[in-house]
């Protein structure tokens, strides 16, 4: 049996996948009702040799998603700020959508051939073909969006740098609030250009991510906009802002463990499931690439 490896993060939009099955044999304009006798041998040897090839399509595309993620970030270690300007990360991006293309191109036309008309095989590829659209949709949508992302991650991790040091005016009613407040928006407001580009990204952690910032910078807000002028509500506000800080830090850990979560929505089980689906049904022993010899007159062990 061909093993597929997972596609692991390191660091496009994935087109869908045409699940539909198809009841027919896809023979020619006759307007006869196909007969029901299931494919043919032969018509399971091509798709099997198919998938095969849908396999070696999978693992180059998940080889060029690390070669483009190692652009982006060889970019962003020389200079955080080319990573949306960069002529490199564009063509390494297009060199990887083609690779995704030609993935996903092979997958529908897998499900087109004579041999789904097994139902064994169609009910396997279709659990493979769901699986498949959801991994991809999640891998290929950050390699999209990972310039923009740590684009983001580079200039919203400044909002945290508010210092205020007013001196003798710090005893003024209101002056520190405003002075926070004032700091707190002139930082907030280049983060939140930098997570507009990512609302729509394909990867669901990464529009999580921009919930989760946009959600912490209005926490931040509230919590500072009503001080009040006592020790005991100052109080109550830093532990408001220490808590919306904490939060969203506990947040991203978890959003940002983009592998883990990959390897929880892999479809690489459904691949293997309908790869032995194939290997029952022709007699093929694992490793083998043609149905395997049985003893005369006894049925194979295989």
């Amino acid at each position: 049996m061909r093993h597929v490896t997972g596609v692991l993060v390191r660091g496009t939009v994935g087109a869908l996948l045409t699940t539909a099955l198809l009841s027919g044999c896809g023979g020619g304009g006759s307007d006869d009702p196909p007969e029901s006798k299931g494919s043919s041998k032969d018509d399971l040897i091509e798709m099997h040799e198919a998938l095969d090839e849908v396999g070696d399509l999978i693992d180059a595309a998940g080889d060029g998603a690390g070669d483009y993620q190692g652009v982006v970030n060889g970019v962003r270690e020389k200079d955080p700020a080319a990573v949306l300007t960069d002529p490199t990360i564009d063509a390494a991006l297009a060199e990887q959508q083609e690779r995704e293309d030609a993935r996903d191109e092979a997958i529908t036309e897998l499900g087109e051939m004579p041999g789904m008309d097994d139902p064994d095989v169609a009910s396997a590829y279709q659990e493979f073909a769901t699986a498949a659209e959801k991994m991809f949709a999640f891998q290929d949508g950050y390699n999209a969006s990972m310039p923009e992302f740590l684009r983001a991650l580079d200039v919203c991790v400044k909002i945290f740098d508010v210092k205020v040091d007013l001196g003798p005016l710090m005893a003024l009613p209101g002056a520190y609030q405003t002075e926070w407040l004032a700091q707190h928006r002139k930082l907030t407001k280049p983060c939140e250009a930098r997570l507009d580009p990512l609302a729509d990204s394909g990867n669901y952690r990464i529009r999580e991510y921009v919930e989760s910032t946009h959600r912490l910078i209005a926490e931040r807000n509230n919590a500072m906009s009503d001080i009040g002028y006592t020790d005991a509500s100052m109080d109550k506000a830093l532990k408001a802002l220490k808590h919306a800080n904490e939060s969203y830090v506990a947040r991203q850990k978890k959003i940002t463990a983009f592998s883990d979560e990959l390897g929880k929505i892999s479809a690489v089980d459904e691949y293997q499931a309908l790869h032995a689906v194939f290997e029952d049904k022709l007699g093929l022993v694992e490793g083998d690439a043609a149905p395997s010899e049985s003893p005369s007159g006894s049925p194979s062990s295989s």
